[in-house]
């Protein structure tokens, strides 16, 4: 009957509005500072992509941390990366020359995790705030794309940033030597090119603007319509990096973008010390 109806119809629009008020509400929470009884540690290099997805997204929901950084040599093997190397660092967390990794009670495999993905899963057990991967296609392509031309952009910058990661001799040492050596990279080259490539990244990430379907006036822009999501852990990280390179500019929604989830995050770009 028509009353039936209509009282159907009106509490499917209470439920959706419940809904949307609940939505409202995860976005809230999500930028609390979230307490835990114990707090994480998370270490990292600060020039490492991987890294940076984890600080973003920890900041992103609000979840207190201590920060750890390490030199980019310590805990290389000298005797198997042409003499550079020096310490231990990381290898003592995991056995492994490898970061990021968190730390804390709590924090599963008997309080020390690592791996990116596997870090940024755990964390999203903690807060709301953060939506799973969408698995998005143009996202993907995106991500390929840039990759070849950020790795000849930054690799030649990112060593000489004013952080940590390079504070010995060694750090540099090995990090030249990894990517020249063991990996191939030609460092001249790439620094040669980079008018063309400059050109080439520019066109790229203006490519980027239209793939940003979420975030309302006065909001920080999003890869989703349903807000803040690992597809967006996975994007932010590479622009951040690029900041490294002087004179490379941003289609301006994509600048807004990442400098509006950095600052909500307090990740630092490398803009001020670009090459």
């Amino acid at each position: 009957c028509p009353q039936t109806m209509a009282a159907k119809w009106t509490s499917l629009g209470a439920a959706a509005a419940a809904g949307a008020a609940a939505t409202i509400a995860i976005r809230a929470i999500s930028r609390r500072s979230v307490a835990s009884s114990s707090r994480l540690t998370i270490h990292v290099y600060d020039h490492c992509p991987f890294c940076v997805r984890i600080e973003l997204l920890a900041g992103a929901l609000g979840i207190e941390y201590d920060r750890v950084v390490y030199g980019y040599g310590e805990g290389a093997d000298p005797t198997k990366c042409g003499g550079t190397g020096y310490g231990v660092g990381p290898v003592a967390l995991t056995g492994k020359k490898m970061l990021p990794v968190i730390t804390g009670a709590g924090v599963p495999k008997g309080g020390t995790l690592g791996e990116s993905l596997e870090i940024a899963s755990f964390l999203c057990t903690l807060a709301p705030g953060c939506a799973p991967a969408t698995g998005r296609g143009d996202v993907a392509d995106w991500l390929k794309k840039i990759a070849p031309i950020s790795s000849k952009l930054t690799r030649p910058r990112l060593y000489k940033m004013p952080v940590k990661d390079w504070a010995n001799e060694g750090d540099v040492a090995y990090a030249r030597w990894k990517y020249s050596v063991k990996m191939g990279f030609d460092y001249a080259a790439a620094e040669a090119a980079t008018p063309e490539l400059v050109v080439e990244a520019a066109s790229i990430i203006s490519e980027l603007a239209p793939l940003l379907k979420g975030g309302a006036p006065g909001e920080e822009a999003t890869l989703n319509e349903w807000g803040f999501s690992i597809d967006d852990v996975l994007v932010l990280p590479v622009l951040r990096n690029l900041t490294a390179v002087k004179g490379l500019t941003y289609a301006p929604e994509v600048q807004a973008y990442l400098d509006d989830w950095c600052k909500a995050t307090g990740v630092e770009t490398y803009a001020k010390d670009a090459l």
